[in-house]
């Protein structure tokens, strides 16, 4: 059944490649989607054109988040957590909304990285207790230093694969955004996917 191109459809490839790029809502905040959101109705109209107006402003913006959060995570894992406060987490990303603002987005990164240490020190305590030689006998302070050096090398290694997208991977996400609203099995490939 042939998919009509017109508003609606721009309407969902605006919410699939959102959803693409920034899925776990650690990126781009509510902001920054109001420098989008005049596209909401035109990506049809793009399309039709072979303007990619939408998608340079939206790949600024997500360079912009992901410079940001960069400096972000490595503040916050700089020093001990306070695991006294009680605190909430959403973790179902079809529940979590893009954060207000920078304000907003920091303290999820802070959330999440806390959550990240806590689960990952909460294990290393039950190995020491069940007598694990390589943590019996360091403090609970030592062992969370530990975690969040792991914790750090973690997303050291996330953005540094970040790092090496290129355009050309960013808009395969764009296109497919596109294909993908005619039948789940539509996908755009890169030349150089194609050929592999």
């Amino acid at each position: 059944k042939p998919v009509e191109v017109n508003d609606e459809f721009s309407k969902k490839v605006f919410k699939d490649y959102l959803d693409r790029i920034d899925g776990g809502r650690r990126w781009i905040t509510q902001e920054q989607l109001t420098q989008l959101a005049p596209f909401q109705t035109l990506l049809d109209d793009e399309a039709a054109a072979g303007s990619y107006q939408f998608f340079d402003k939206s790949l600024a913006i997500l360079d912009e988040g992901i410079a940001k959060t960069k400096t972000f995570y490595q503040e916050i894992l700089a020093k001990p957590f306070d695991f006294t406060k009680s605190e909430q987490l959403e973790l179902d990303f079809e529940k979590k909304e893009f954060a207000k603002n920078d304000v907003e987005l920091k303290e999820y990164w802070i959330k999440s990285l806390k959550y990240d240490v806590m689960t990952k020190l909460a294990s290393k305590l039950r190995g020491q207790k069940d007598g694990d030689e390589k943590l019996v006998g360091k403090t609970e302070a030592e062992l969370e230093a530990d975690v969040r050096k792991a914790v750090l090398k973690n997303y050291d290694d996330l953005f540094k694969r970040i790092d090496k997208l290129k355009r050309s991977d960013r808009l395969s996400d764009y296109l497919n955004s596109i294909a993908s609203l005619y039948d789940p099995h539509t996908v755009y490939f890169e030349p150089k996917d194609k050929e592999d």
